[in-house]
């Protein structure tokens, strides 16, 4: 998967995206980084479905865990819809659901053709990822991905989160 230097530039990489929206300072970013190509694609994507679309999270070097560290390759983007927030959430959480029952899903499909290996809901963003194929238990026909929603575990201090695969 190519890479794309990203810096705090108001040069357009996609019709809608400019550079700097992914250089951002909040949670550990504001500092140059590379980032696979499929993210930026995968960006746009979600703009198309969603319109107005923010993205909340890219690079986190201080995570623990998770793709948004940008390890070998992979990386992972965090985006919310801005207008109609929980309809837009529910809409790509029934795309998921599609997908993983019958790969019948058309912006999952746009997804996975970009390069996305990962596609995870949260009860207020969407989260993409570029990952190895290793931690993914799914196939399809563009290769091994998965699809997971993401829910607090309940710890005292709220910052961890739970895998569960994806269901109604």
């Amino acid at each position: 998967m190519e890479l794309i230097h990203i810096s705090n530039s108001d040069e357009l990489i996609t019709p809608n995206f400019k550079m700097s929206e992914f250089w951002r300072p909040k949670f550990g970013g504001g500092f140059d980084f590379d980032i696979p190509q499929c993210l930026i694609y995968a960006a746009q994507i979600m703009r198309d479905f969603w319109g107005a679309t923010a993205i909340t999270s890219c690079k986190r070097p201080n995570d623990t865990f998770g793709f948004h560290r940008y390890l070998n390759g992979t990386g992972a983007i965090d985006l919310i819809p801005l207008n109609e927030s929980l309809n837009n959430l529910a809409k790509f959480k029934k795309e998921c659901l599609n997908y993983q029952n019958s790969n019948g899903s058309e912006l999952i499909n746009s997804l996975r053709n970009a390069g996305i290996q990962g596609a995870g809901i949260e009860s207020k963003c969407c989260h993409l990822d570029f990952r190895n194929d290793e931690s993914c238990s799914d196939t399809d026909r563009y290769g091994k991905y998965c699809i997971f929603e993401w829910q607090p575990d309940l710890q005292p201090n709220g910052t961890s989160k739970v895998y569960h695969k994806i269901n109604n």
